[in-house]
């Protein structure tokens, strides 16, 4: 079985990459447009990687060693692209979170919930310390759920 070509593989990862991008501009609240403008500027840095691995092979014809190691490099750069998007949709949503505790203030409904809101801001913090890449975007998708569903349950409060 030959080995999978560097161009393969960056195809491959990349596309996974993309998903989980899709998945945290779908966590971003609609009425954020902050928020959603840097999550368009971050998935158009992450497109330019995959241009740049296109165009190393397609254009300049570079297709040994060096292919590799620019695919290695564009995966890099666009898993911190993706580790800034989850921040940003965190931050996002926590904003959000935060106005809502505000509005619903005086619901005797809100108190039951706030262990939540502290579990989610736990998880920003430890994001934050983390040395692995991996670990923190993990950790934020993390954040964003338990933001997702606290939100959820303080809008339902009259």
């Amino acid at each position: 079985m030959n080995k999978p070509s560097a161009l393969s593989t960056f195809m491959n990862d990349m596309d996974v990459l993309w998903k989980r991008f899709d998945k945290a501009c779908d966590a971003i609240p609609r009425h954020d447009a902050d928020a959603h403008r840097r999550y368009g500027n971050y998935l158009d840095k992450f497109f330019v990687c995959y241009w740049t691995v296109f165009d190393a092979y397609v254009n300049k014809g570079i297709c040994d060693d060096k292919l590799e190691e620019t695919t290695k490099h564009c995966y890099a750069d666009s898993v911190t692209h993706l580790e800034t998007v989850w921040q940003t949709t965190a931050d996002s949503l926590m904003r959000y979170a935060n106005e809502l505790r505000e509005k619903k203030a005086k619901s005797r409904s809100l108190p039951a919930l706030i262990g939540q809101l502290q579990d989610a801001d736990e998880c920003f913090k430890k994001a934050r310390k983390h040395d692995s890449i991996e670990s923190r975007i993990e950790l934020y998708m993390e954040a964003v759920k338990k933001l997702s569903d606290f939100i959820k349950k303080v809008e339902q409060i009259a």
